[in-house]
């Protein structure tokens, strides 16, 4: 449990005290079966975002909620490690990724457990574990007043992660936006006032509910727990749309 709501925030000190079940879910635009496994980018625009959307089966016992950590990890192809669309900050600077804990203009499918107080923060490594396999946490909270008991059974939303597509094309744009990426939600630790914090894991060995796809479908390849490469397959290259000046190249 937390000293303070601020301290959470800075620290990213959730932590956890009790096993809980499995039940935790990670997919492109909405919670569960209503979200996407696979999400495909065709690379040719600056404008737009794409949302990456977390939750969970609350356990028994959650009688006075106010936080959670997410820890997911991000796999790219072994032969290219991690391109420059996404080495945040990096190319494509601060502002590339955010995080949001508003739901209240939807999604509508999974209920939310935030007060319209929550507050969160993210912290993005890159090539933590390997040149091409990082590690990507985000925390949220309530002040300690905004507590509340879920109903144990229901699927409750956790976070949006948004990737926007600034530098995409044009001047200062950034290599790497069509090659495949995996997300693999790796633990969700949901944080209590007073009772106990409770650890929810993925499924052994991971399905397609707790890990999806950029650009491609695929499966993470696992040696003793731990994530060491991924097997991308039915990856289409995003279609960019030509630029005035290559076109006219085709007929010098």
């Amino acid at each position: 449990m937390r000293p303070s709501f601020v301290a959470c925030l800075l620290l990213f000190a959730l932590t956890s005290a009790d096993a809980g079940a499995q039940g935790i879910s990670l997919h492109w635009d909405d919670c569960g079966a209503a979200g996407a496994s696979v999400k495909v980018f065709a690379c040719d625009t600056n404008a737009g975002s794409d949302v990456l959307v977390s939750s969970f089966v609350a356990p028994a016992g959650i009688v006075d909620f106010d936080g959670l950590e997410v820890s997911m990890q991000v796999v790219f192809p072994t032969a290219t490690g991690v391109p420059s669309w996404w080495t945040v900050p990096g190319c494509r600077g601060n502002g590339t990724f955010s995080v949001s804990a508003n739901f209240v203009a939807g999604p509508f499918t999974c209920s939310s457990p935030w007060s319209i107080n929550a507050a969160g923060a993210f912290l993005y490594e890159p090539t933590l574990y390997l040149p091409w396999v990082g590690r990507l946490r985000t925390v949220f909270a309530v002040p300690p007043s905004d507590a509340r008991p879920l109903t144990e059974g229901t699927e409750y939303y956790a976070h949006k992660f948004i990737i926007n597509h600034s530098r995409t094309v044009g001047p200062g744009a950034c290599a790497g936006c069509e090659i495949p990426a995996g997300i693999i939600l790796r633990q969700m630790f949901l944080d209590q006032l007073t009772g106990s914090d409770v650890t929810l894991s993925p499924p052994s060995p991971p399905d397609h509910s707790v890990y999806v796809g950029w650009q491609c479908d695929g499966t993470p390849q696992m040696d003793h727990g731990t994530i060491q490469s991924w097997d991308f397959v039915n990856c289409a290259v995003p279609a960019r749309r030509p630029t005035w000046g290559a076109i006219k190249s085709l007929y010098r």
